[in-house]
């Protein structure tokens, strides 16, 4: 059973800024702690501790781990899946339909999925983001590990 653990988690906070009060994020969408999204209900939060902050990561994390059981029809490592949900979690189900990767990893095309990964490494601006690049190295990484 494929789900995240103590390494999905760390690997998100090792990997993003942790933003205490409600942030814009270059997609425009309101984001706070490790970039929980805030929705309309949660519009009354101005502020996060560390502690809050992983409570709402690990709550995202349970969505995650559904979403990509319902699409994945193979076997991961630990790695491999953090991977996966590291980029899920960043880019939304939505683009992980579209970008072909869950459909190559069923395939067993770990080397042409991890090569998607690199689309992802700018948002609206077209403009490359330095840390993306880098988030997208490290999962392409851990998909191949």
């Amino acid at each position: 059973q494929m789900k995240h653990d103590e390494t999905t988690i760390q690997l998100i906070k090792d990997t993003r800024k942790l933003y205490k009060t409600p942030t814009l994020n270059c997609r425009g969408s309101l984001i706070i702690g490790y970039g929980h999204k805030l929705d309309s209900k949660e519009l009354h939060i101005t502020s996060v501790n560390e502690t809050e902050a992983t409570e709402m990561l690990i709550k995202d994390l349970k969505k995650v781990d559904k979403q990509l059981k319902s699409k994945l029809q193979v076997v991961l490592t630990q790695q491999q899946y953090n991977a996966l949900a590291s980029f899920l979690y960043d880019v939304g189900l939505t683009a992980l339909k579209f970008s072909g990767i869950i459909e190559l990893i069923n395939n067993d095309k770990f080397l042409e999925a991890s090569l998607l990964f690199k689309r992802y490494n700018s948002y609206l601006s077209k403009k490359r983001i330095y840390q993306l690049v880098k988030l997208r190295q490290i999962e392409s990484n851990l998909l191949l590990s």
